[in-house]
């Protein structure tokens, strides 16, 4: 089994143990944009600041700037961010099945014992 990753994917999987990276990306899975203003509510500006270089310098999100009338700023997500995100939430759905089957084990002992919860 081949167990050497890149210096990219290396840097994908620290990334996404950051402050602030799963709610950008989950914000923009779920609202297709966003600006500079929704993330605040999840993480400071200096940390803001460094997380959304990060995920654009990776190639996670992108930002769009127009100045026609007025200046308007804002975030996306991209195909690769989706798909990050779309494996992060299977990945965090097969965690959480140990807990599950040892709750139906306990369960099923219950019942073997005649005691039956209700």
């Amino acid at each position: 089994m081949d167990t050497d990753i890149s210096r990219k994917e290396r840097e994908v999987l620290k990334l996404l143990g950051f402050t602030g990276t799963w709610e950008i990306l989950t914000y923009l899975c779920e609202h297709d944009t966003g600006s500079y203003k929704h993330f605040r509510t999840y993480i400071s500006d200096s940390t803001l600041n460094k997380r959304l270089k990060q995920l654009l310098g990776l190639g996670l999100i992108e930002h769009h700037l127009t100045r026609e009338d007025s200046k308007k700023e804002w975030y996306e997500i991209t195909d690769t961010g989706r798909g990050v995100v779309k494996h992060l939430k299977r990945l965090i759905e097969i965690s959480a099945l140990p807990k599950e089957v040892e709750k139906l084990a306990d369960l099923e002992s219950k019942i073997d014992d005649g005691d039956v919860p209700g």
